[in-house]
């Protein structure tokens, strides 16, 4: 789907057509995906041309390869990992850290226990584990928080379409340095400057959709 919001607009896109849209994404990346798109037929999109032109994230970090990757987003039952390596990577494509997961986009932890609802998945999953090895993976009911069945893995996808850590750096800078804001009046600078100072470390969700074009460059 197309977001609601128009480009330029300071808007927030509403979280199920951001999620539908991730969700496709992720499907054009896998089919591709020499190891998970082995076999697998080629998805058929069916978007609007506003929703095909808007620019969005690289196919590298929509993939689901082994978390032992630099952009790997697949656990598995019985691998070690790294608890804070983990809820960094999580951080850094869009999850937010709640105390009860029951939406998609959040993760959660308490002692052993890892929650994450992927934003593709119809249910949340609940990793345990003993010491630093993943002992099980089960998926739940959000609701209720009682557990569904168990499976052998959970794969991530990014939370959000525009995910500062994850873009070109070096390529933001040089583009934010050659900005003219001559024609602008002092507030409309003042606030645009405010948002990009802080763009890397504390971002406004509210306004990223509005730095979508600086942040994204794939469509």
């Amino acid at each position: 789907p197309e977001p609601e919001v128009l480009p330029f607009e300071r808007l927030a896109v509403d979280a199920g057509t951001s999620n539908q849209r991730l969700a496709a994404l992720a499907a054009l990346a896998s089919s591709v995906n020499p190891v998970y798109g082995k076999n697998r037929p080629h998805p058929l999109v069916i978007a609007s041309i506003s929703a095909v032109l808007r620019q969005t994230l690289p196919p590298e970090a929509m993939m689901p390869g082994p978390s032992d990757t630099p952009d790997g987003n697949t656990w598995n039952v019985g691998q070690r990992v790294r608890l804070n390596h983990l809820l960094a990577r999580w951080v850094d494509l869009g999850y937010r850290n709640e105390p009860i997961v029951q939406v998609p986009g959040t993760f959660g932890h308490r002692g052993g226990i890892i929650d994450v609802y992927p934003t593709h998945s119809e249910l949340p999953f609940r990793i345990e584990l003993w010491d630093d090895e993943i002992d099980t993976i089960r998926l739940f009911d959000p609701r209720t928080q009682r557990s569904v069945h168990t499976v052998d893995e959970v794969s991530i996808i990014p939370a959000r379409e525009q995910l500062p850590n994850l873009a070109d750096r070096n390529r933001i800078d040089d583009i934010i340095r050659q900005m003219d804001f001559s024609l602008c009046n002092p507030q409309v600078r003042q606030r645009i400057e405010d948002e990009l100072s802080v763009l890397f470390d504390a971002p406004n969700v509210e306004t990223l959709a509005f730095y979508n074009g600086l942040l994204n460059r794939t469509n």
